[in-house]
């Protein structure tokens, strides 16, 4: 009877045993499944930044992480001459307010540079030709400003030698090495080809949004304040309607607070 009464309670505590075991396995594959993902995402974030990724930042404001943006892959910002801003602007659907802008840099003292598509270069050639006349640097923005990261190798290339020699003929001056992707859309593929072309990418710290129907100028001008920090490199916009209109003062701000404001050959080692 003892034996019989025994050999039931080792029977129970088995079944008993096995079950905890399943809910333990249980508890622990969610876990292990979740890894890959963590991975994934960490890795998506080192990858291209794409036009779908920067359009969600429209609907929603948000600090820029500067640690997780690359002003070229080999280019450093030169921290020896003091705390620096640099001013970009690339090249929208309208030119008109570009005389302005040059205008407003030049007497203020300071420099910028301009990135500019194979067409803007072609619907305004005498207003671009103002922009060496000025003194200030351009860069090359791609020639059909699509995104680079869907384009063949042999597109890319065509593409960035199309709006390379229209920059050129327009304003006397040789875009390299500085190239932004458009949308800022770019991978290691991307970067190599550039590379082979004598391209360094740059991306941007601080996006001022300054091509948003609705933006407005207090809008603006707390996008870029909130985000400002030494090194920042800003994005803005030729076409855009507010840009103007704060820019004088934004300049008179960043030299109030200690910065230099300058272009990329200006900023970078």
């Amino acid at each position: 009877m003892l034996k019989r009464f025994s050999f039931v309670i080792l029977i129970v505590c088995g079944v008993l045993f096995l079950f905890a075991g399943s809910r333990v396995l249980h508890t622990d594959r969610p876990q292990n499944d979740n890894e890959p993902v963590k991975e994934e995402v960490v890795n998506n974030q080192n990858e291209s930044i794409t036009p779908k990724a920067s359009n969600k930042r429209t609907a929603k404001e948000q600090k820029v992480d500067e640690a997780s943006k690359i002003y070229s892959s080999r280019y450093e910002i030169d921290r020896t001459k003091g705390k620096t801003v640099v001013l970009t602007f690339d090249a929208g659907a309208d030119g008109s307010r570009l005389p302005e802008i040059l205008d407003i840099l030049s007497e203020n003292h300071v420099k910028a540079t301009f990135f500019l598509t194979g067409p803007f270069c072609e619907r305004y050639p005498n207003l671009v030709k103002k922009i060496t006349a000025y003194g200030f640097e351009v860069g090359n923005h791609s020639y059909a400003h699509k995104d680079m990261t869907t384009m063949s190798n042999e597109a890319i290339r065509e593409d960035i030698l199309k709006a390379q020699e229209i920059i050129i003929r327009t304003t006397g001056q040789d875009p390299r090495p500085w190239f932004r992707p458009p949308y800022g859309a770019r991978d290691d593929r991307v970067r190599e080809v550039l590379k082979s072309l004598g391209y360094e990418t740059v991306y941007w710290t601080i996006d001022s949004l300054d091509w948003e129907d609705n933006m407005t100028v207090e809008r603006e001008k707390n996008r870029i304040y909130n985000n400002l920090k030494d090194g920042s490199i800003i994005l803005l916009h030729i076409g855009s309607k507010t840009t103007p209109i704060i820019l004088s003062e934004m300049i008179k701000y960043f030299i109030g607070k200690g910065y230099r404001v300058t272009d990329l050959s200006g900023a970078l080692r």
